[in-house]
């Protein structure tokens, strides 16, 4: 560990590799995590999640399987298992959604439980709905609670958008 506090208050911890003042210091303990920044994976309590960038996964206690990398990417989620978010704010309200993904600046931002979202595109995303595609800059989702939907375009209500797409080929 290197940086002021870096793993400081971890009970138990193997193969872990920490960078950055504070980051990984308050969890209990969790195996093969990557915390680098200022307070990355702060309170994590799991395995194999990763953080890169200030405040990057903090809140995240016993979880798995994370990626963000970013400013503050996903830096209030705390049982959300298995996400993908690249770029600074991406996640801002995750809680205890899964399996979802966030590219670019504040993508997925107000995702916070919903599970299966793909968020594309500088505030793209917006639902606690399930399996929800968002594309294209500004676009979102129809309702915060909608699932199945395909939404591309860019300013927000004027996205294209559809429920259960088929594509045949």
């Amino acid at each position: 560990a290197i940086g002021y506090g870096a793993l400081a208050d971890h009970t138990w911890s193997r193969y872990n590799t920490v960078v950055g003042a504070l980051a990984y210091a308050d969890g209990t303990g969790g195996d093969y995590n990557v915390a680098v920044g200022y307070q990355a994976l702060k309170n994590v309590s799991d395995q194999a999640n990763v953080a890169v960038g200030a405040d990057a996964g903090r809140d995240i206690t016993n979880k798995s399987w994370n990626v963000f990398v970013g400013y503050r990417s996903a830096w209030q989620a705390t049982g959300a298992e298995a996400n993908t978010g690249i770029g600074a704010r991406t996640f801002g309200y995750l809680s205890t959604g899964d399996y979802n993904i966030a590219l670019g600046w504040d993508a997925g931002y107000l995702v916070s439980t919903g599970d299966g979202n793909v968020c594309l595109g500088n505030e793209s995303g917006g639902s606690n709905g399930d399996y929800n595609i968002a594309l294209g800059h500004r676009t979102t989702q129809s309702s915060t609670t909608v699932s199945n939907e395909l939404s591309i375009g860019g300013k927000p209500n004027q996205a294209w958008k559809t429920n259960h797409v088929t594509i045949q080929g």
